[in-house]
């Protein structure tokens, strides 16, 4: 469950749905031989990433999975929470509701850019990989991914370019939109936290 606090009277003010089936919608049967309704049942069954298993496990309007990761866009019009069940969910704060999602698993970090304009997910779609994929925050549509990516993910100073960890241990400073490799050195195998200063001089790992 995803709850909203009031910082200044310390107060739950909101709690997001665990559950996102529309009520009152068509069913929809799956070839697992399953009946859902959910919105995540429709996105499981058009993602080439989903297996004939994990359908099957989310055939059924289901609670969400544990929470991992949010993040708030830049002006605050934008929640988006990440977890272990397959997918980022994309809330509207204008009403709360569900305005998309994107079918990405077990995800570990969520960060815009400083501009808002695009949404950098950190996953690990296997136990010994991971991946880093941009988004665009105008249309939630992929712009690029980074394969054998460690999940954490720091946005450089000026927000056009991206630190990532790569499985073999190095790190590497990415041009955010074409991925050119702008620096790129050996580091400790293991790293599980990534962070620019803010005047881009030091990084912490």
């Amino acid at each position: 469950t995803v709850r909203l606090w009031s910082i200044a009277g310390g107060k739950q003010v909101l709690s997001l749905p665990r559950d996102d089936a529309p009520t009152g919608g068509p069913e929809f049967v799956l070839f697992a031989g399953l009946i859902a309704s959910s919105a995540e049942a429709r996105a499981a069954v058009r993602s080439p990433e989903i297996s004939f298993d994990e359908i099957r496990m989310r055939a059924r309007p289901s609670a969400l999975a544990e929470i991992l990761s949010l993040a708030w866009s830049p002006d605050g019009r934008w929640l988006v929470t990440g977890s272990g069940g397959g997918f980022v969910r994309i809330w509207d704060t204008s009403d709360y509701h569900l305005h998309t999602f994107i079918p990405i698993r077990e995800t570990h970090t969520l960060t815009f850019t400083p501009n808002g304009k695009q949404l950098v997910i950190g996953a690990r779609p296997s136990l010994h990989d991971g991946e880093v994929s941009i988004y665009s925050a105008a249309n939630w549509q992929p712009l690029r991914k980074i394969p054998h990516a460690r999940p954490q993910v720091a946005i450089a100073r000026g927000g056009d370019a991206l630190w990532i960890c790569l499985q073999d241990g190095s790190i590497e400073l990415q041009d955010l939109l074409t991925g050119e490799t702008r620096k790129r050195w050996s580091a400790e195998e293991g790293i599980v936290g990534i962070a620019s200063s803010p005047d881009g001089e030091r990084l912490a790992t």
